[in-house]
């Protein structure tokens, strides 16, 4: 696996992405939106696939079952 150039850039915009989808996922809605029955699961679900693709492409893959456990912490 290459070396990442600006490895501290792209760690401190894993953090930014982390905190945004867990301020996305537990943060109360001020205006009540109509949402299909269980849409939530599905965006959650994408949400943390996304995170699971960006991890895994900032790690070596000896490192994916770490990467999956803590996403499952998560």
């Amino acid at each position: 696996m290459l070396r990442l150039v600006y490895a501290r850039a792209w760690m401190a915009a894993s953090a930014l992405l982390v905190v945004g989808v867990l301020y996305a996922s537990l943060a109360p809605l001020s205006v009540p939106v109509p949402l299909p029955t269980h849409s939530d699961k599905v965006e959650h679900a994408l949400a943390y696939f996304c995170l699971a693709v960006w991890f895994t492409g900032l790690v070596p893959r000896s490192r994916y079952g770490g990467v999956a456990l803590a996403l499952a912490l998560l």
